[in-house]
């Protein structure tokens, strides 16, 4: 990543993030489960919260196939397939 503009000669390349901080699978993990404890509460609550619970499911239905899909992917890389995508293993 060139940070200096267009002159090659005097770019500035940025440092490469840490591991923990491109992972992907503790934020699909925590995004599922706070949609699931908010869907508890919406439920619990229904008279104040009202529909909410369904955004809470859609929430955890997103969250549930994130990970498969990055389940998916990661397995593929460490099979080393072609169309794996890279950086999950």
């Amino acid at each position: 990543m060139n940070l200096q503009g267009s002159d090659p000669e005097h770019a500035t390349e940025a440092p490469e993030l840490p591991r923990a901080l491109t992972e992907p699978r503790p934020v699909v993990i925590a995004g599922t489960v706070l949609f699931a404890a908010f869907f508890v509460v919406a439920l619990l609550a229904r008279n104040t919260f009202g529909a909410a619970w369904i955004v809470c499911a859609c929430g955890i239905g997103v969250g549930v196939l994130g990970a498969t899909v990055l389940t998916l992917q990661r397995r593929a890389a460490l099979r080393g397939d072609r169309g794996a995508q890279r950086g999950l293993v």
